[in-house]
């Protein structure tokens, strides 16, 4: 199943009343076009006991391929409770715990909006973006034609001044600030960061922003993180049945907010450099894996994109990334060869890229970059 991770009412009452002694778990494509959810045989009792779970999904990768666990005597989150514990480990925390996450604007509000945009390459108002003009680590807005329902605008922006209603404008003003917008309905989680916070989501996108606001790197860490392969896998082997064809999967706040991430601070102390190639270990000079993730981050979102340069960053990024959560490279490639197959990118095995200290040089000709390498850690 993709939907272990949440809490229906079904699923509560089996626990209170049907508690199952086996749980089988398929591909949510093994029905073809039909999405499976989850297909278990229910014991007699509802006070719990020896569970048998088995795992036929690839995605469902925190969850063991056989194994026999106790099924708790009350309602627990069933992602909880059949995943190994062992492998989020202490260095992991769930994304709402490390960072703000809040809707761009409320539905209410987005049909409100309609008589107040603006369409103008120049003006006060933030640049309007909607969940089409958000790719991995790029806005698309004023490139292509924008779709707002039903409407089409070259460069929308939010009015401002008399006559906008209060909803509107608090919409506005609470995006005045620099953070990540995630857009609501992707193949593969995509974030953009607004670093200079002149854009402002609407219906479903999502606003995330490092809790710990006095540490610039921290957004473009968070930024590097929802963008990686190994975001995306988790988040599609949870939620991957609200699937529609096309694989596009509708990104809802509960859910993103539960995927756990790395701690920047316990991936600074305790990353073990034996888990990364001589290669990379030389490329990096020294710098802690966190601040070249941040920076490649900043590296990607700077520059043009759809280059072999600009791949091959995009690439290594996803490796580190991965390290950062699995203490394991052949696990950061295994993700990173499910994410290329998803996006339709041909599958490298292997290393990230044949060159590492070129990644490296790439990113530290850009000042951003530079200066995020050189922050105090």
């Amino acid at each position: 199943t993709a939907l272990l991770a949440d809490e229906r009412p079904w699923q509560k009452w089996i626990s209170s009343n049907r508690a199952p002694d086996w749980v089988l778990l398929l591909p949510v494509d093994f029905f073809g076009s039909a999405r499976i959810r989850t297909v278990a045989i229910s014991g007699d009792s509802a006070n719990g006991g020896l569970l048998s779970v088995e795992n036929r999904d690839p995605l469902s990768t925190n969850i063991p391929r056989s194994a026999m666990t106790q099924w708790p005597p009350e309602y627990a989150n069933w992602n909880a409770v059949l995943s190994e514990q062992t492998e989020a480990g202490t260095h992991l925390s769930r994304l709402d715990k490390v960072a703000e996450i809040q809707a761009a604007c409320a539905t209410a509000v987005a049909y409100e909006l309609i008589p107040h945009i603006v369409d103008s390459q120049v003006g006060t108002g933030s640049r309007l973006h909607t969940t089409g003009a958000i790719d991995r680590y790029k806005s698309r807005w004023g490139v292509s034609t924008t779709r707002y329902l039903k409407s089409d605008y070259q460069f929308p922006r939010y009015a401002s001044g008399a006559g906008v209603p209060r909803a509107v404008k608090a919409a506005m003003d609470r995006q005045l600030t620099p953070r990540i917008i995630v857009g609501g309905l992707t193949t593969v989680i995509e974030a953009w960061y607004d670093a200079d916070a002149d854009a402002a989501g609407t219906k479903s996108t999502w606003l995330v922003a490092a809790s710990e606001a006095s540490v610039p790197a921290l957004n473009w860490w968070l930024l590097a993180i929802l963008n990686s392969a190994s975001f995306s896998r988790l988040y599609a082997g949870r939620y991957g049945a609200r699937s529609m064809s096309g694989r596009q999967m509708t990104i809802q706040r509960d859910a993103i907010s539960s995927i756990e991430v790395p701690e920047w601070q316990t991936c600074m102390n305790d990353i073990q450099t034996d888990v990364i190639t001589s290669e990379v270990r030389h490329g990096m000079g020294g710098v802690p894996v966190p601040s070249m993730v941040a920076a490649i981050a900043a590296y990607l979102q700077n520059t043009a994109d759809e280059t072999k340069e600009w791949r091959e960053c995009d690439r290594m990024l996803h490796l580190l990334v991965g390290v950062c959560y699995w203490r394991n490279v052949h696990r950061a490639v295994d993700d990173y060869a499910w994410w290329s197959e998803r996006v339709g990118l041909p599958t490298l095995a292997g290393a990230a890229t044949d060159n590492p200290e070129s990644v490296f040089a790439r990113v530290r000709n850009l000042p951003l970059a530079r200066s995020l390498l050189a922050m105090p850690k």
